[in-house]
């Protein structure tokens, strides 16, 4: 299991903390005062808070809560200084599955908008950037940064501590643009890679906007620990990230004016807490005298409280400079890993105008898009008089999100010493200085938008609005927690921070101590608030459920266990269950994660779980607040399915068997026979179908569609229809890519894909699949099984040819009839054979060596279209059985062959063949397989299948293939 598996099955809202086993929760399991339920003292009112005291509630709990601002949210606020509502804050959800952020924005319709993929990119000189370009070098970069998660992954161990992200892409630029050491006239000038490897170091000072921080200040050691869940493996990370800004209007709650999805969490602790702003936390003191084991807290204004324990969830910033606050001192363990982690300076600027003017006379020439959502300005040279460092700025059009919440703005992200520079620069300034500062500073970049001129009144910026994060004592002078190069442990700093000390009563909680997968988000900090309100639960003996969630993954607990001293018995929070996924996914952002007014989604999560019920309690929240006798709240039970998916295949076991002896032999024949004999699956198979001047992604999606075409059809039929979709004017000027085949009309795509078997079918399984791509992968194919299974006509076999043909990942073998088959003949299934493709990909994975599981497919395909033919084995040209490899070879035909080599007009004796099972004739792959839509002419199955003659009632001959 990955380091970020293990983290998910084992964090704060599993049973026990990594730092703690089963002796050391029964050691701090403690009864709960003899006439009163404990009182716990939550220390700031962000999502980590709100969430914690939310759980401690509902369990009867009673809580304080203690914010130093006037207000609830923490970080998560919103403005309307400049005539629209906007987010100070946090405005990323990371990730739209399995996230209780996201189910939240579901629950509260927070209106989702999606921009395109494109992005608009000015080179050094302000000269726009051609789009193809612009588009290979940002998918190039996507990918040079999955490569470097997977290599941070595989040998975080041995990377040095010194190594930053940017070395890996300096690294990575050589490899891909290497300089000639003599020109020869062919191919790239050595000044052309020249300008390619800068062009792509200059794109991976992008990543900044994510942490806050440079890229070369990215630690590569811990460059893992920047992952996101995706409900698989490793951390899959997409090559180009898909936006969704979440617009929501301010809402009343009490006295305050929340977003609705803070609002939510907030209705709760606000209802039963006893909420006091404007307390300001000095001193905390852990007492264990005569009045027995308690926490003192003082606040600034020298008032003293009593609790039974305290949940600190203030910034990682404000722990830095506050440990003195802590008595008695923290311990060393603790305070190494608090000055460990680095803290980000991501900041914000805000530019309104009377009109969108980069829009031109269309304010949405592009539906749900407009002028392209990203637009960036790389290492610019022309503003040497304000960025002499030519810092590279960024920004998102605010005005393409769909009406009414659209408005004419511009949001540009600061990072590293650009934002302390520009926050230093404003900070105490009067508006009109400050007004005219940003607008010097920012000018040079604006006047390159479309459309602009000095003297249109609607090209001058109304009102700008910049975040000062760095200078607010509460928000700890930053952003949120990054991972910079020096670090020797940043994991186990994490898992310190996230233990806390709760041996004093004194826990920690907030972005900084979420799980690997959602540090930095406010997704990870509502897991941190409800992990330590889960661990403060079963402290005093409170019953669990036995299955909890912990970003998805499932981890056993025991409910059993209860003080019996305990007069508190609190109920049963509620925990969503989840089915158990292996896998993981990029993350693709890294500014936090939290809704206010425009609030930024990213499709890179994906662990599959039920929606969190607990977040569904409108209903209960309008009652009185809930008492200690508070009975446990009873997750309503999911309908269990009724029948299978029409993916699911039979729950058989295959059967357990030794490597067939002399199998290595028998390949290294087949290969070495390959070698020499071109195939159909050589020139034409789906992996060779891609145009290859196209960016990975487009090449990647183009794979997909290809495999998804090959179900029942002829390689030659495959590759003509993939021909037809890469030059139709239809999908021109773009081509088969995933927007292009967006817009193209069921009908239209039926009649290009005619001459593939199925292709009504297949047709409606492609749009699907490519709405699904957009909607929820962010617009590339999925790097999981299980996320490609989910796609409709996408089965075991598609799913692991294009995991290895788009991805170069490989989890398991490609089989399809041409292996099912062969592999029966030769035996490598056991002596009683396999009944189907599946069942003999799971009989292969048990013993063939896992480095052939790549290439298996493609050689015994190969091998099948030309020498083991389904009908007439071609044995008397085949080494296999002049070497006696192979167990079914027909010695008759052998004999028959002439001195050349060529088959002689001989009668192949299939007497002798090996049989294969009977199977029940269908592709599970495709829903609809009516007689109307056969092709013409037999396709690929029928050709290369054992087959059977049958009548029909008009007594003509047919075929009929035996195996799927």
């Amino acid at each position: 299991m990955s380091r970020i598996g293990k983290d998910l099955s084992n964090g704060p809202r599993a049973p026990i903390s990594h730092t703690q086993d089963n002796a050391d929760i029964a050691m701090l399991r403690r009864a709960s005062p003899p006439d009163r339920v404990p009182h716990v003292c939550i220390v700031g009112a962000g999502m980590a808070g709100l969430r914690c005291a939310e759980v401690l509630i509902k369990n009867g709990i009673k809580v304080t809560i203690l914010e130093g601002r006037d207000r609830i949210g923490g970080r998560i606020h919103q403005s309307s200084k400049i005539g629209h509502s906007i987010d100070l804050g946090p405005n990323w959800i990371h990730g739209t599955e399995n996230n209780p952020i996201m189910n939240l924005a579901t629950k509260t319709k927070t209106e989702i908008h999606s921009w395109g993929v494109t992005s608009n990119v000015f080179d050094e000189s302000g000269s726009l950037m051609d789009e193809k370009r612009a588009t290979f070098f940002s998918d190039l970069m996507w990918t040079v940064i999955d490569d470097a998660f997977k290599h941070s992954n595989n040998e975080a161990a041995t990377i040095p501590s010194s190594e930053s992200l940017y070395d890996f892409f300096v690294a990575r630029a050589n490899e891909l643009f290497p300089i000639p050491l003599v020109e020869t006239g062919r191919g790239a000038t050595a000044d052309k890679q020249r300008e390619n490897q800068a062009l792509l170091l200059k794109m991976a000072q992008s990543w900044g906007a994510f942490i806050g921080d440079p890229v070369d200040r990215q630690s590569l050691k811990f460059f893992w620990m920047e992952e996101c869940c995706d409900g698989g493996k490793r951390n899959e990370f997409p090559s180009q990230i898909q936006h969704k800004p979440l617009i929501a209007d301010d809402r009343k709650q009490k006295t305050f004016s929340l977003p609705p999805i803070l609002d939510c969490v907030a209705k709760l602790p606000l209802l039963a807490a006893d909420v006091q702003l404007s307390k300001r936390v000095t001193d905390i003191e852990s007492q264990n005298n005569s009045n027995g084991e308690r926490v003192v807290v003082t606040t600034e204004d020298g008032e003293t409280q009593i609790f039974d324990e305290i949940v600190m969830t203030t910034p990682l910033g404000w722990l830095k400079r506050n440990k003195e606050a802590f008595t008695p001192p923290i311990s060393p363990r603790l305070t190494k890993a608090i000055d460990s982690i680095s803290y980000g300076h991501l900041e914000k600027v805000y530019v309104t105008f009377p009109r969108a003017f980069w829009e031109g006379s269309n304010p949405s020439p592009f539906p749900n898009d407009g002028y392209s959502g990203f637009t960036h300005w790389i290492s610019p040279t022309y503003a040497t008089d304000t960025n002499p460092q030519a810092w590279s700025q960024e920004c998102v059009n605010l005005a393409a999100f769909s009406a009414p919440h659209a408005h004419p703005t511009l949001l540009f992200y600061l990072y590293g010493d650009c934002s302390i520079y520009i926050t230093s620069l404003v900070h105490n300034m009067t508006p009109p200085s400050r007004h005219t500062t940003l607008k010097t500073f920012f000018l040079p970049y604006l006047s390159r938008l479309p459309h602009f001129s000095p003297t249109d009144p609607d090209c001058q910026p109304l009102t700008f609005l910049s975040t000062e994060w760095q200078k607010d004592d509460l928000a700890g002078y930053g952003s949120y927690c990054n991972f910079q190069v020096g670090l020797t442990e940043a994991d186990a700093d994490i898992e310190a921070m996230r233990h806390g000390m709760p041996e004093r009563r004194v826990w920690l909680a907030g972005e900084h101590t979420a799980p690997f997968v959602a540090l930095g988000t406010v997704t990870g900090a509502y897991w941190a608030g409800e992990g330590v309100a889960q661990r403060i639960i079963e402290t005093y003996g409170g019953k669990r459920r036995d299955e909890q969630t912990w970003g998805g993954v499932k981890a056993t607990v025991d409910k059993t266990a209860t003080a019996t001293s305990n007069s508190f018995e609190p109920a049963t929070a509620e925990v969503p269950s989840a089915e158990e996924t292996k896998n993981v996914r990029r993350k693709t952002s890294k500014a936090t994660s939290l809704p206010a007014t425009t609030l930024i989604q990213q499709d890179h999560l994906s662990i599959k779980e039920e929606p969190n019920e607990s977040d569904d309690d409108s209903s209960s929240l309008s009652s009185a607040p809930p008492s200690p006798t508070l009975q446990p709240i009873i997750p309503s039970k999911k309908r269990k399915r009724t029948t299978p998916s029409l993916k699911t295949t039979p729950d058989t076991t295959p059967p357990t068997i030794e490597p067939p002896s002399q199998w290595r032999e028998l390949y290294e024949c087949v290969k070495e026979i390959r070698a020499e004999i071109e195939a159909p699956v050589d020139t034409m198979g789906c992996d060779r179908l891609a145009e290859k001047w196209r960016s990975p992604k487009d090449q990647r999606f183009q794979t997909l569609i290809s495999l998804m075409l090959s179900p029942q059809t002829r390689d030659a039929a495959t590759a003509s229809a993939m021909r037809t979709l890469q030059t139709t004017p239809l999908l021109q000027p773009l081509g088969l890519t995933l927007p292009s085949l967006l817009t193209l009309p069921l009908p239209a795509l039926t009649n290009l894909i005619r001459p593939v078997g199925f292709h009504t079918t297949k047709a409606k399984n492609i749009l699907q699949t490519c709405h699904l791509l957009q909607a929820h992968h962010s617009s590339d194919i999925p790097r999981t099984i299980p996320a490609l299974l989910s796609l409709p006509g996408v089965g075991p076999k598609i799913a692991h040819l294009c995991l290895t043909a788009a991805w170069g990942v490989t989890e398991g073998i490609g089989v399809d009839v041409h292996v099912h088959r062969i592999s029966n003949l030769w035996g490598w299934v056991g002596p009683q054979g396999t009944k189907g493709p599946e069942e003999t990909r799971k009989v292969l994975e048990k013993w063939l060596p896992r480095e052939l599981w790549g290439e298996v497919n493609g050689v015994m395909v190969g091998f099948g279209q030309t020498i083991c033919l389904p009908r007439g084995r071609r044995c008397g040209v085949c080494r296999l059985g002049s070497r006696g490899l192979c167990p079914s070879a027909d010695v008759e035909a052998e004999l028959g062959m002439k001195s050349h080599g060529k088959l002689n007009n001989v009668k192949v004796n299939t007497s002798k063949s090996r049989k294969l099972p009977k199977t029940d004739g269908k592709d599970p792959k495709l829903e609809d397989q009516s007689d109307n839509e056969k092709p013409t002419v037999p396709d690929i199955e029928d050709l290369l299948c054992p087959v059977t003659a049958t009548t029909n009632t008009t007594g003509t001959r047919r075929l009929r293939s035996r195996v799927p």
